[in-house]
């Protein structure tokens, strides 16, 4: 038994670790993905060709980005991956740890391992000028990784939503969140950051769009992001703050 509570110690130790990895590693993607937007937006409403003809931002190109970039990909790529890993790995293994919390936690950690694998071809598909032959073979990564990223995201706003509802619960909590609801708070978080996530392939199906000479993320049209943004980014970011400034009213 005490080999056992050393070795869950040591990976709740390291999933915790993992977990700030998670945050920053999703929204880091996000930051990524979205940044884009802004810079793009304002030529995009003052240009009337496509704006999957928009083309990219040279800068992004400048070596020092370009070194910047890889050394942080080769820096959070492996530690998203094994951090995560190792957390699955702890509630794999201890049965007594499979509360229904930590299948939030399963979830995000699942997209957390999907994001760090994908950091690298992404990283590759920005800098590499990448030729694809639809636009279509290029937004399908692309969709994937917001998916991922959706499901990340959703995951931390339900993992707050759950903390603070022991705390203005606490009589009720038990019978409030159980493994039936959550596994189908977790089946709706996927289903739902997957129809968000593939919603440019969606958009370039019913709008087409022109043949890109390169891929990159300022292919997906400027009215899809913002679309992305508001039913993902913006609703879940502010559940986490509610969520969390609230614990921490109570706490203090």
């Amino acid at each position: 038994m005490d080999s056992i509570g050393l070795t869950t110690g040591a990976s709740l130790s390291s999933a915790a670790v993992g977990g700030d990895v998670n945050d920053s590693a999703a929204f880091s993607l996000y930051a990524a993905t979205e940044m884009r937007v802004s810079t793009t937006l304002s030529s995009y409403l003052n240009s009337s060709q496509s704006p999957v003809s928009v083309a990219p931002d040279k800068n992004w190109h400048s070596p020092v980005v370009v070194s910047v970039a890889i050394f942080l990909v080769s820096l959070f790529s492996p530690l998203i991956v094994g951090g995560n890993a190792l957390l699955l790995g702890a509630l794999y293994r201890f049965k007594r740890l499979r509360t229904p919390s930590n299948y939030l936690v399963v979830a995000l950690s699942t997209a957390d391992v999907g994001i760090g694998m994908l950091l690298p071809l992404h990283l590759y598909l920005e800098l590499s000028q990448h030729t694809p032959r639809t636009l279509n073979l290029c937004l399908a990564p692309y969709c994937v990784a917001i998916a991922l990223g959706s499901v990340s995201l959703c995951a931390k706003a339900a993992i707050a939503a759950d903390r603070f509802t022991s705390l203005a619960q606490p009589l009720r909590y038990n019978n409030l969140v159980t493994h039936t609801s959550v596994k189908r708070y977790v089946i709706m978080i996927w289903t739902y950051s997957l129809c968000v996530g593939f919603s440019p392939l969606v958009w370039q199906g019913l709008h087409g769009g022109v043949v890109v000479s390169q891929c990159s993320f300022t292919r997906v049209n400027q009215r899809v992001q913002i679309f992305i943004l508001s039913t993902v980014f913006a609703p879940c970011t502010l559940i986490i703050l509610t969520c969390y400034c609230y614990i921490y009213v109570v706490a203090r």
